[in-house]
């Protein structure tokens, strides 16, 4: 994953964005040294929201219990 602050990437975001859609190139955004934001595809976003929906497998030994 790339990374570049938010003064670095303004006049960049078309490419960005474009890497992104693309490339599937990710890239953290930082402000003040701390990543506030990133840049992924949409087919990476709503792959991602569609792990975090789905129901966790539970362990076996735990459903017994």
């Amino acid at each position: 994953m790339d990374e570049m602050s938010i003064e670095q990437a303004r006049p960049k975001l078309g490419e960005i964005v474009d890497r992104a859609r693309f490339n599937n190139i990710h890239t953290a955004i930082t402000r003040q040294g701390k990543t506030a934001a990133v840049v992924v595809s949409v087919e990476f976003y709503e792959y991602a929201l569609d792990a975090c929906a789905r129901p966790r497998m539970q362990d076996k030994e735990g459903e017994r219990s």
